[in-house]
């Protein structure tokens, strides 16, 4: 989360939130950094698109079947060892 939005919190409703600071960059404690790598290497590997509205379908495509698929999704938290 952004500090900015995270000091607004921590203001104005100090109980909601408890913050854990991260590295600045730490894909493998970041869920979001598997989705990704799912659509990039595994669900479009070697995909050579057509033009900028191919490439935009297929990844929104690949980002949509993981949307409501829970076992996908626990995984990318599990891989990071983030408690739900």
């Amino acid at each position: 989360m952004h500090r900015a939005a995270a000091a607004f919190f921590a203001k104005h409703h100090p109980n909601w939130f408890t913050f854990e600071w991260l590295p600045p960059y730490s894909p493998t404690l970041n869920p979001v950094e598997q989705s990704w790598k799912r659509t990039k290497c595994d669900d479009l590997p070697n995909f050579i698109p057509d033009n900028v509205e191919h490439l935009y379908n297929n990844v929104y495509k690949s980002q949509a079947s993981q949307h409501d698929d829970q076992p996908i999704l626990r995984s990318f938290f599990a891989y990071a060892k983030l408690r739900l």
